[in-house]
């Protein structure tokens, strides 16, 4: 057999740096909820709405109601985690429930986003949070190269 080198052959060499290995675990329901409100504008009649947060304070000639929209997301799970990596030494483990990356919503990535996001470059510090036995436990790390 003989190789020849493509245009490829001087592009970097590419891995997961983090030593988790994430697989998609089943789907479940997010609530999200937005609250409005209706402004009743008695001189002209006229009816206004709009969204404001939870914050924002509510007169007493408003009337408040909530819109609740429930969406299905992914769940992704730990299954295999290299020894000595840096994910393995923070403490993670295997079946842990992934809950937030970089303070991100598990459910807002794709399996490619976490995928790139640990071979994006060494240094990068991460920080995850992850469902264990019913606690959400965080940890930390910096991807780390091993080749």
């Amino acid at each position: 057999v003989y190789f020849k080198p493509n245009k490829y052959f001087d592009d970097s060499f590419n891995y997961n740096m983090s030593g988790i290995e994430v697989h998609h675990n089943g789907i479940q329901w997010i609530k999200n909820t937005q609250r409005n409100y209706k402004i009743n504008d008695a001189n002209s009649g006229n009816t206004h709405s709009n969204q404001i947060s939870s914050n924002d304070l509510i007169k007493s000639d408003e009337a408040i109601y909530f819109d609740v929209k429930y969406e299905l997301k992914p769940v992704f799970m730990i299954y295999g985690i290299r020894e000595n990596s840096p994910a393995y030494i923070a403490g993670l483990k295997v079946g842990d429930i992934i809950f937030s990356i970089n303070n991100k919503k598990a459910y807002q990535y794709s399996i490619q986003k976490i995928t790139n996001l640990f071979q994006s470059e060494e240094g990068k510090t991460i920080t995850i949070e992850v469902e264990r036995e019913g606690q959400v436990l965080k940890f930390k790390f910096q991807l780390e190269k091993i080749l």
